[in-house]
């Protein structure tokens, strides 16, 4: 009776230790969901809420195959991926060892590999990594979560909804958009001034010229030391250059390129802007 009583006990406190299973809303207007750990694995989403103009942004440290379904499927309007994608296959998923999405509009899709963060804080990193816990208080080698809520925010727009936080791999059942998430961090706990201090553009003019990746960059980010990343749709780096914009035209050398679609992140301290662009050789 004691044994039992100490298995249901235990069981218990795995249960609700586990972030999935202590699930709230942060926003009941909100359009943008959050998922962030560290395994990996497959994450399949179940959009069964009707929420217009749906934002998903996914965070790990070994990579996430984004799943998408539902009822309400249709209504999502950007997935992000920003992680370190690695193929370490802890979650014993099938080939390919990469992240990728199904279930939504191949546009709908952005896959970067540790792009610059938009909030430096003391315990968290300079890009955005992987992040597996509310701490915020200690260095994990990882994201702290106000990290991951303000890049998300900044590059997708919208208003939270929710953000799961977990380290183990994703469940192997669809995770509801109505069961919500714990909500590390709200908008409102941020600190004063960097989540509305960040502006972003994601309508950046790109075009190529002579081998040559030329982007007109906001005004804002005109005589400011900006860093100019290309990466393939995989989250491969193609080109990376950190430059002074002297002009609103700034240029990268590419060269050897297929026919294929990249995308452009430029970063400065105050401000993003990203785009996309098909190169036809």
């Amino acid at each position: 009776m004691k044994q039992t009583a100490k298995i249901f006990v235990c069981a218990l406190v795995t249960f609700f230790a586990n972030p999935l299973f202590s699930q709230t809303i942060c926003n009941q207007q909100g359009n943008l969901v959050i998922f962030s750990g560290y395994d990996g694995g497959e994450l399949r989403i179940n959009v069964d809420v009707n929420i217009p103009n749906l934002r998903i942004g996914v965070s790990t440290y070994e990579f996430t195959r984004v799943i998408i379904s539902g009822t309400y499927a249709g209504n999502v309007i950007s997935v992000h991926y920003a992680g370190v994608n690695s193929n370490n296959n802890n979650c014993n998923v099938q080939a390919p060892y990469t992240a990728s999405v199904s279930g939504a509009p191949n546009a709908a899709v952005v896959i970067l590999n540790s792009p610059p963060a938009t909030l430096i804080t003391p315990n968290g990193r300079a890009t955005i990594d992987y992040s597996y816990s509310c701490d915020t208080s200690a260095n994990q080698t990882a994201n702290t979560p106000d990290q991951l809520v303000h890049y998300f925010m900044t590059t997708l727009g919208g208003t939270l909804y929710s953000h799961f936080t977990g380290y183990s791999c994703w469940p192997s059942q669809p995770i509801a958009i109505s069961s919500g998430g714990n909500c590390c961090i709200l908008p409102q706990q941020l600190p004063t001034g960097l989540a509305s201090g960040v502006t972003v553009s994601t309508d950046l003019k790109l075009r190529v010229a002579d081998n040559l990746l030329q982007a007109e960059i906001p005004a804002a980010a005109i005589g400011k030391t900006i860093q100019v990343s290309v990466y393939d749709v995989q989250g491969r780096t193609i080109q990376a250059v950190t430059m002074n914009a002297g002009s609103s035209l700034v240029s990268v050398p590419i060269q050897n390129l297929t026919s294929q679609l990249v995308l452009v992140q430029i970063y400065w301290g105050e401000g993003m802007a990203n785009g996309k662009l098909f190169i036809s050789q």
